[in-house]
């Protein structure tokens, strides 16, 4: 039996306790990306613009807008990760 070394990490999860936002296993945009997807409907872009302009697709950038997406963080959790996955974070 071999021993696999880990570490524990900061997870952000929903409500119920899954992860969200990067700390999604399947995350493919960066938190950033979407702040500033944000930032630019706030200054009175479309979603079509943004879409454009950041190289994501439009139901994305939509999703993120109408809140459907990357909800806020409800709590933190601490969760114990191989340290190959924590590197590769």
């Amino acid at each position: 039996m071999t021993h696999t070394p880990t570490r524990l990490v900061a997870v952000e999860t929903n409500a119920t306790g899954r992860p969200v936002n990067e700390s999604h296993k399947w995350c493919r945009w960066p938190d950033e990306v979407v702040d500033q997807a944000r930032a630019l409907r706030a200054e009175g872009m479309t979603c079509e613009q943004i879409s454009v302009q950041l190289g994501v697709p439009r139901r994305t950038v939509n999703g993120w807008l109408i809140g459907q997406r990357r909800k806020p963080t409800a709590r933190l959790m601490m969760v114990r990760r191989r340290i190959s996955e924590v590197v590769h974070e």
